[in-house]
């Protein structure tokens, strides 16, 4: 049986034909044998955000894995945990040819290595680990899902909007292709 994984980071859609769950490398030496440095001085709350009620409209694009394009209204929200340990974010939205879709996302700091944890779960049940770090005024986060690599990016554009784009390669990051964008509003 063919399955499709659907990782979606804070609502950021990711895919490849895979039903397994991807194995973390140590976040250090996931973001850095990317060729990206660890964010020195962040912290949780460079992704706090993030933190609210967003709706917004999902933009597939197609890629081999999904072959066609395709538009979808969405739901987000995004909470702190208990002293602010983490941020939880719970995303919903229709998915041409799979339905209903509903996406349990938790990040963390990991003070030690300086980089972003993320950790992705899915109604398709799925899950994946992505290490992430701060750029500019948003993150990017850094996932491989069977043999393909994900780059997710977190852009705080205002107060009241938040851009996520997720780029997939097949060729360990050395080339990236657009998947996904998604432009959420505050509600």
């Amino acid at each position: 049986m063919k399955s499709i994984l659907i990782a979606v980071t804070g609502g950021v859609l990711g895919w490849a034909a895979s039903r397994t769950v991807a194995a973390p490398a140590p976040a250090r030496e996931k973001v850095t044998a990317l060729g990206e440095s660890p964010s020195v001085g962040a912290s949780l709350e460079d992704f706090g955000f993030i933190v609210g009620s967003w709706s917004g409209t999902v933009k597939g694009f197609a890629t081999p894995r999904m072959p066609k394009a395709f538009e979808s209204p969405g739901r987000m929200t995004s909470r702190w945990g208990p002293q602010h340990a983490w941020i939880e974010t719970e995303s919903t939205m229709e998915l041409p040819g799979l339905g209903p879709y509903a996406v349990k996302v938790v990040v963390r700091f990991d003070r030690r290595a300086k980089v972003f944890d993320s950790f992705v779960v899915n109604t398709a049940g799925n899950g994946v680990r992505y290490s992430g770090k701060r750029t500019g005024n948003g993150l990017v986060f850094i996932g491989t899902i069977g043999d393909v690599t994900q780059r997710v990016t977190y852009e705080n554009v205002s107060p009241r909007e938040l851009r996520f784009v997720v780029e997939e390669s097949d060729d360990g990051g050395a080339t990236y292709h657009p998947h996904s964008e998604t432009l959420w509003k505050r509600s």
